[in-house]
């Protein structure tokens, strides 16, 4: 196993077949030679279309140290086990005000990241209780369960080269995907590389 997703996580998962070809990919994400791209369907719509969530995560003391009851907090830099964040995200599309796809791109790999960082902008993941309370409940045939998934991996590898893949939308998202009018096909990259401006 290359990487690793939330328990409740969804999508791509990168496992490679012999030793040599885990190091170089781990080498890859070590290097931050890759790119993941997650959809999240959110409570609510960023007030920013496109935007960067960055700050210290910190484990909460008093829950368990692995499962379902670990849980982080955003807290100061400096701070005793805490470490910087950053997540790039965009807006995809939107159902009025109520709810929002959401495609985000984690530059660091925190526990539960991507999940805090888009709950701290008032729009908690559907299906989040975790992190959203209340907040992150469903509505009528939008199901309660975590509505987050790893839709793409583009990675570094050990011959030069690339490797790419995408997962399709898990059951229950395909179905709130569905029911809101979005695309589950769309191919558009959020995350246009930027471009250099030439000096003169």
């Amino acid at each position: 196993l290359v990487h690793r997703l939330d328990r409740d996580t969804s999508g791509v998962l990168l496992i490679a077949r012999t030793a040599l070809a885990a190091s170089g990919l781990s080498a890859s994400l070590a290097l931050r030679d890759t790119s993941k791209v997650y959809w999240a369907l959110t409570r609510g719509v960023p007030k920013q279309k496109n935007g960067v969530v960055k700050g210290a995560l910190a484990k909460e003391g008093g829950h368990g140290p692995h499962g379902r009851d670990e849980r982080m907090a955003m807290t100061e830099e400096g701070e005793e086990g805490a470490k910087f964040s950053l997540t790039e995200y965009a807006v995809m599309a939107t159902a009025g005000s109520e709810f929002a796809w959401v495609a985000a791109r984690p530059i660091t790999g925190r526990t539960h990241q991507i999940r805090m960082h888009l709950a701290s902008l008032g729009t908690p993941i559907v299906g989040d209780f975790k992190y959203g309370g209340a907040d992150s409940r469903g509505k009528g045939e939008i199901a309660d369960k975590l509505q987050l998934h790893a839709r793409s991996i583009d990675i570094g590898r050990p011959d030069g080269g690339r490797l790419q893949a995408t997962a399709p939308l898990p059951p229950h998202m395909l179905k709130s995907w569905k029911l809101l009018g979005f695309d589950p096909d769309d191919r558009r990259d959020p995350f246009p590389p930027k471009k250099i401006k030439k000096k003169r």
